[in-house]
């Protein structure tokens, strides 16, 4: 050829310096076949050598009495745990010391192949002397010598527990839930069943409670209250016998929203005594608004209305009452009602006011909620609103029979704070 190599002789040429995939062989072949027909009949035949390791089980398949062993020749293994490496556990034998699904990964230096699964068991001894894992057996001898008592020998000759227990939940509520567990038909009696929870997964604190004494198999469950509404909690059922304590499995739960404030509850620093209907300033469909009152009075004694021959122009209709009572403070005078009421920090609130006319009409409507006898005195019943009838007379309100009148802003009455939730 003249020293041109290939002149002529070749459209392309692809040269490896490693092994082809099957895939790449057949993209190769399928390219150059489009190109002539002097390929048409060509075949190509691929085979690929490899297997995957299998692991030999040496024992009974539990833990510390058996040992795994897969194959020699290779150039390296690696041994997992539930899908997790064991640290130095790198030669072709590895004996198990906890139950668990135990794989072995292998190299021949240039590919990898991962055996499947063996699982390995926690046991115990039974009445004849065999080890079986203890998740099947029902005959397993006790530290006593007899059978069926919840307790067992393990493979190392401590006693151990062999009740199976699971953990159940039940009805979940905004500050309680209902928990247990479950424990296995085995005719194991142990001395005693009950729960732990805490919001931390890893239960580094949590609260217990012990459900019942002397127990056999079946359902048990409690009422755990004072749980914080919105809140995910974790939970796990014990058993405890002669083996000590064991844990059922880990459950999750959230508890619920906390229902609405009724009137006449305990609410925000006071009581519930109206919540909007539609129409009311302040009602929003869908959501829960209304207003709580003061259990006691605000004025520590006597207060005026204040602000004599300074009109205001404040409001008299529901949902005014704040924005009048800041009003009010503009006058700058002390010792009045709405000084008393915005002092007022009950149940560490600090957004109480002076109720409008109307609103104090709703409180004297519906006193009995929050305690009637808390507006009663032996010098008169009357309470300030923050609502005006002009520049020199207030509006108030008399609890003893429900009338509303006016009266000179420098007079003296009682203050019954509120607030809006």
């Amino acid at each position: 050829d003249g020293n041109i190599y290939y002149n002529g002789k070749f459209a392309a040429a692809y040269f490896y310096n490693r092994e082809l995939s099957l895939a790449e062989i057949q993209q190769n072949y399928n390219a150059f076949a489009t190109k002539t027909t002097a390929y048409n009949s060509n075949t190509i035949a691929v085979s690929v050598n490899g297997s995957i390791p299998t692991i030999s089980v040496i024992g009974d398949a539990c833990a510390n009495k058996t040992t795994l062993s897969t194959p020699t020749g290779l150039s390296s293994y690696a041994w997992y745990k539930d899908n997790v490496a064991i640290s130095g556990a790198t030669n072709n034998t590895y004996t198990p010391t906890t139950a668990g699904d135990y794989k072995v990964l292998v190299s021949n230096g240039t590919c990898t192949s991962t055996s499947a699964a063996t699982t390995i068991y926690i046991c115990g001894l039974t009445a004849e002397g065999k080890m079986i894992p203890t998740t099947s057996s029902t005959t397993l001898v006790s530290n006593e010598g007899g059978a069926n008592f919840g307790t067992g020998l393990n493979d190392l000759g401590s006693i151990l527990n062999t009740t199976s227990l699971t953990t159940s939940t039940g009805t979940i509520g905004a500050t309680t839930a209902v928990l247990g567990g479950v424990i296995s038909a085995t005719n194991a009696t142990t001395s005693g069943i009950g729960v732990i929870y805490s919001t931390d997964a890893n239960f580094a604190t949590y609260s217990t409670a012990t459900i019942q004494s002397n127990v056999t198999a079946g359902t048990y469950t409690s009422t755990i209250s004072g749980l914080s509404s919105l809140t995910t909690y974790y939970a796990k059922a014990f058993i405890t016998n002669k083996a000590g304590t064991s844990y059922g499995n880990v459950v999750s739960f959230t508890t619920a929203a906390p229902p609405p404030p009724a009137p006449g509850d305990d609410y925000g620093g006071g009581k519930v005594f109206y919540v909007f209907q539609p129409g009311d300033p302040g009602y929003v469909a869908g959501e829960y608004h209304g207003l709580i009152a003061a259990t006691v009075d605000c004025d520590q004694g006597y207060a005026t209305w204040g602000c004599r021959g300074w009109p205001t122009g404040v409001s008299q209709l529901i949902g005014s009452g704040y924005a009048n009572t800041i009003t009010i403070l503009n006058c700058n005078e002390n010792l009045i009602a709405a000084k008393r009421a915005r002092a007022f920090t009950g149940g560490g609130y600090t957004d109480w006011y002076v109720p409008s006319k109307d609103e104090l009409n709703l409180l004297y409507l519906n006193k009995h909620l929050v305690g009637a006898g808390s507006f009663v005195h032996q010098y008169g019943q009357n309470y300030w609103s923050s609502s005006e009838s002009d520049a020199n007379y207030g509006r108030y309100q008399d609890f003893s029979n429900g009338s509303q009148q006016w009266q000179d802003k420098n007079t003296q009455m009682h203050v019954r704070a509120i607030r809006t939730f």
